[in-house]
């Protein structure tokens, strides 16, 4: 499999120290950002093959990120994550395009299976910024 960049964002240590290590351990290379504003920052100065977003943070909620990013890098490829079950959040987010939503607890095994499309799917070739 490919190495992926991955950003991860998500204002929970626990979740964003738990998908990097895991990914980590599989080669890719992981960063963690606490909320959408660092993301949106970090994504201005780095190329990233895949972002994991949760949707709810206390500063910089991942909707507005999201429809930030969609603005500008429409190709890069997004994860919604949330520890939300509510169908109307989770319907909301979907509609902005995300790859998939993941709502946790999640496995480590989901996020591999996405990373495996990703793989297969000759769009990532295609960085955002291009």
């Amino acid at each position: 499999m490919k190495q992926f960049r991955v950003l991860v964002v998500d204002d929970e240590v626990g979740v964003c120290e738990l998908i990097g290590d895991a990914l980590s351990m599989h080669g890719h290379h992981v960063t963690c950002r606490e909320n959408g504003v660092e993301a949106l920052d970090f994504l201005a100065g780095h190329e990233v093959d895949v972002v994991f977003l949760d949707i709810r943070m206390p500063k910089g909620d991942g909707l507005t990120a999201l429809k930030k990013m969609r603005k500008r890098w429409p190709s890069l490829p997004v994860v919604m994550i949330t520890g939300c079950n509510q169908r109307e959040v989770i319907d909301q987010s979907l509609q902005m395009g995300p790859l998939a939503c993941l709502v946790k607890p999640f496995s480590m095994r989901d996020v591999l299976d996405i990373l495996g499309v990703l793989d297969e799917d000759s769009a990532v070739s295609s960085r955002h910024g291009m």
